[in-house]
C-alpha cells in the first residue's frame, strides 16, 4: 500500500512568498541604484525614487518602482544629455531586472 501526501497548498504558498519577496528585493535593489545615478541638484527628484508594492492581483503580483509626485522627473529621464537629461530609471531597470528570477529562486531556496 502506498500513501500520497498533498503539500501542494504549501508548496504554493512558498513558491508566492518568493515571488513576492524577490519583486521586492529587485525593487529595491533599482531603487538604490536610480539613487545613486539621478542627477541631485536638490534631493527632491533622488528622495521621490521609491518603491511600492508587490501588490496581489488577479493574475499574480504586481511592484511599482520609480519616481513619484515629482512632475520633472519624466524630463530628466527622457532628455538627451545635450537637453539636460539623464536617464537613471531604464540604466537601473536594466542592472536589475535580469536578477529577478535569481532573487526568487534565492528566497524560495532560502526563505
Amino acid at each position: 500500500m502506498s500513501r500520497v501526501v498533498w503539500l501542494g497548498d504549501a508548496m504554493k504558498r512558498r513558491f508566492e512568498n518568493a515571488v513576492r519577496k524577490g519583486l521586492a528585493q529587485t525593487g529595491r535593489d533599482c531603487v538604490a541604484t536610480a539613487k545613486d545615478l539621478v542627477h541631485k541638484d536638490t534631493t527632491t527628484l533622488q528622495g521621490s525614487i521609491q518603491v511600492r508594492g508587490p501588490y496581489k492581483i488577479p493574475s499574480g503580483y504586481v511592484l511599482l518602482w520609480g519616481s513619484f509626485d515629482v512632475n520633472y522627473a519624466k524630463y530628466q529621464e527622457m532628455l538627451p544629455p545635450a537637453r539636460g537629461g539623464k536617464a537613471y530609471l531604464r540604466p537601473a531597470a536594466d542592472k536589475h531586472y535580469p536578477e529577478l528570477t535569481d532573487n526568487i529562486k534565492r528566497f524560495h531556496d532560502h526563505g
